[in-house]
């Protein structure tokens, strides 16, 4: 694995870490909060029957999510396959050898500085204001 992806993969640790720990205190404020208040909530009526309740919407969610994130990610590796043919000169390290840098030192060449010649300043003269 090369260092770029070592580090790209540490950030994302570090950023599912930074998640787990937002979540925690969330979930906790919600129980804390769905205890308080159980008591005041009623029970479920009758004409809701057809609708689905909170778990049953949100295991419907995660499991849409992951067939679509599955597909998505078959559909990237798809891709790249597909893209072999124009990727593999530049996914392959080069064997080529590159010439040494010459070492020596080589004199700086600065154009030559001109003096800039300077303008005659043009005078006018004054305005005079006639009534």
């Amino acid at each position: 694995m090369t260092t770029l992806m070592t580090t790209v993969r540490q950030w994302q640790e570090k950023f599912i870490d930074l998640v787990d720990r937002a979540e925690k205190p969330l979930v906790k404020a919600a129980g804390t909060v769905s205890q308080s208040v159980s008591g005041y909530v009623p029970e479920r009526p009758g004409f809701m029957a057809q609708v689905p309740t909170m778990k049953a919407v949100v295991e419907n969610q995660i499991e849409f999510t992951t067939k679509f994130v599955d597909r998505q990610a078959k559909f990237a590796r798809h891709l790249v396959k597909a893209m072999e043919p124009a990727t593999l000169k530049t996914d392959r390290m080069s064997t080529v050898k590159m010439a040494p840098k010459k070492t020596e030192a080589r004199p700086v060449v600065r154009p030559a500085h001109k003096p800039v010649a300077k303008r005659p300043v043009r005078r006018t003269a004054p305005v005079v204001k006639t009534s």
